[in-house]
């Protein structure tokens, strides 16, 4: 830990100004990373960028988002203390600019191509994370360190039948999925366009009567539904099916925790929590009910 704290400062302490061809100094320019953590009732922390994370880099002009400046895009690799390393070097002219960062939250590099600061159709099942330092005057060596937010939704979802229900077998636990037909994010502004459409229920993956999934955000109204085989009352059965339309409006960077609640052999309610992803407290709950 010592010897890589002490590379750490080496690296952003570098001083690398040359001359172009025209005269003109060049800056270096190094990042660090943080994502929004877990926070107490009233203050929010920091946590560093997850190690072995990816993420793209993209430069431009202050209040412009095309010409890509100073080499970039590119990727960098997050390593303790969340040094974003990146194998070209980033040196930019005098001048005040906009740098923009994506990651999918992993090791994989971010494959999305931006036209004007528009990208192609985001994708279900991705933890989008977004970051951004606008107007910056660089007229020296700059460190430049992103703090990430969140794009995307997460679900937990879980099917709880009531206790008339025994040795009870979940055959599939399905879901609606957002069409991401006509969305895209947004690089200037750190957003998803919400889905107007729903795709066809989809079986999520996983055992057990709880399934956590991510999607993009909707307006759409979804759909999930069970099949499941057990005991009710004594009388044994297979493959009874229950559902229920959530009428929830999905946004991004929140976490909805949701409950099918199945009451004997028809009801189903519907039951969930919002709270900001990164959060822990100050949940918002709502229920609605419906019948198969």
């Amino acid at each position: 830990m010592k010897r890589l704290s002490f590379i750490t400062l080496q690296i952003i302490s570098l001083s690398c100004v040359r001359l172009t061809e025209s005269g003109d100094n060049l800056y270096n320019i190094c990042f660090t990373a943080r994502q929004e953590s877990i926070i107490s009732e009233s203050s929010l922390t920091k946590t560093t960028f997850g190690y072995g994370n990816r993420a793209s880099v993209m430069i431009f002009s202050a209040g412009s988002l095309s010409g890509f400046k100073g080499g970039t895009p590119l990727y960098a690799v997050a390593f303790e203390g969340g040094l974003l390393s990146h194998n070209e070097e980033i040196a930019l002219t005098r001048g005040v600019y906009d740098i923009y960062s994506l990651s999918y939250n992993s090791s994989n590099p971010p494959i999305v191509s931006f036209n004007n600061g528009v990208s192609g159709e985001p994708q279900n099942s991705i933890d989008y994370l977004w970051a951004s330092s606008k107007d910056l005057l660089v007229d020296s060596d700059k460190v430049i360190n992103f703090n990430y937010k969140r794009l995307s939704c997460r679900i937990i979802l879980k099917v709880v039948p009531d206790s008339s229900y025994k040795n009870i077998t979940f055959n599939n636990i399905k879901f609606t999925l957002p069409s991401v037909n006509n969305t895209f994010i947004d690089l200037n502004n750190g957003t998803i366009s919400p889905s107007g459409n729903a795709d066809e229920l989809t079986p999520i993956e996983g055992t057990g009567d709880t399934r956590t999934f991510i999607i993009i955000p909707t307006t759409a109204s979804l759909r999930t539904e069970t099949e499941i085989s057990g005991e009710i009352n004594g009388d044994s059965f297979t493959s009874r099916r229950f559902g229920a339309d959530l009428g929830i409006l999905f946004e991004s960077g929140n976490s909805y925790t949701i409950v099918m609640q199945i009451d004997g052999q028809k009801e189903v309610v519907i039951s969930y929590e919002v709270s900001p992803w990164r959060f822990v407290h100050n949940y918002i709950t709502y229920s609605l009910s419906a019948h198969l």
